[in-house]
């Protein structure tokens, strides 16, 4: 019914449609005016489309649509101008590669997503404006897709990932603007992910990480202008 439709010059949200499966009569979509957001979805299986879609001014969320399992399209997206949220959908398993995408103006959240088991689809992603919060996913194990990633404006909160094993794919943050809060991942064995990690700006929390054994991978940390905290990590013996 949709397959013409190409514009939006506000907002498309998609929401709280109980019987929703697919939207694939939105394939065709090329430019929206402000936020994509598609969420409380509880029968939504897939989202596909949106190939030409090449920039988004507001928030793109997926969220809280408990069947979803797959992400497919947004293959010419280069800019989200706030935030980009995947959170809450506890069915995902795969999100496809976004390749253009390279610039996310706010917040990065990646989070509640029980089945998902790699961040792999922002190869190309270089700049986060605001937070990077990948938080509660309890299958997820390694981050390295996101090693194109050299700045970010604020917090980095890496926290309740139950499965993570190690931080690589975080090599090119060299500075935190604000906090960074590594807590309550409880595989995670070493941190060696973030040797190029020279400056953070806010307070520094460690905690609760019971296979931690060292903190190797902060030798380039020069200066952490707030507190730093080392709190209940049952396997740090020394701190070098």
């Amino acid at each position: 019914a949709l397959g013409n439709l190409r514009t939006v010059g506000g907002r498309i949200e998609i929401s709280g449609n109980a019987a929703l499966t697919h939207l694939d009569g939105l394939a065709n979509i090329e430019e929206v005016g402000r936020n994509l957001l598609i969420q409380n979805n509880a029968a939504l299986a897939r989202v596909t489309g949106f190939s030409n879609l090449t920039r988004l001014d507001a928030n793109l969320n997926f969220q809280d649509n408990a069947a979803l399992e797959s992400i497919d399209g947004f293959q010419s997206l280069a800019s989200v101008g706030e935030s980009l949220t995947v959170t809450g959908n506890t069915s995902l398993e795969a999100v496809s590669p976004l390749p253009s995408l390279t610039n996310v103006g706010g917040d990065l959240n990646i989070s509640s997503n029980d089945m998902l088991l790699k961040v792999n689809f922002l190869p190309n992603l270089t700049t986060v404006g605001g937070n990077l919060n990948i938080t509660s996913n309890l299958n997820l194990t390694a981050v390295e897709g996101l090693a194109s990633v050299s700045s970010i404006g604020g917090d980095l909160h890496l926290d309740k990932n139950d499965s993570l094993i190690n931080l690589d794919g975080l090599t090119g943050i060299t500075e935190i603007p604000g906090n960074f809060y590594l807590g309550w991942n409880d595989a995670l064995v070493e941190i060696n992910g973030l040797k190029n990690l020279s400056l953070i700006s806010g307070d520094v929390i460690v905690d609760d990480n019971d296979e931690l054994t060292n903190l190797d991978g902060l030798e380039s940390l020069t200066r952490v202008d707030g507190t730093f905290f080392i709190l209940s990590n049952a396997s740090i013996k020394q701190i070098d």
